[in-house]
């Protein structure tokens, strides 16, 4: 998952379009994302990378595998096949 916010153009100017723009918070670099031309007091969408509070677990059900067999004169060679759940 990834952290968004947000935030709203305060300034007298426009934020012109980018698509390298750098992300601080509190002084400090966060991330670099692509920015929309923003007009004064527009809001905007501005992604700020992988939330680090959402972890993922993968836990595997079940596991098959069918083997391919190859034919001989003329025949076609059938494929194999892996699945996961």
């Amino acid at each position: 998952m990834y952290l968004q916010a947000r935030a709203s153009n305060a300034s007298p100017y426009p934020f012109l379009a980018s698509d390298k723009a750098s992300i601080f918070i509190n002084g400090c670099f966060v991330t670099k994302t692509a920015l929309k031309h923003t007009s004064p007091k527009e809001t905007f969408n501005v992604f700020l990378g992988v939330d680090s509070a959402i972890k993922l677990q993968h836990k595997l059900i079940s596991k098959a595998k069918k083997q391919g067999e190859e034919k001989k004169l003329f025949g076609k060679k059938q494929l194999s096949r892996q699945t996961f759940e």
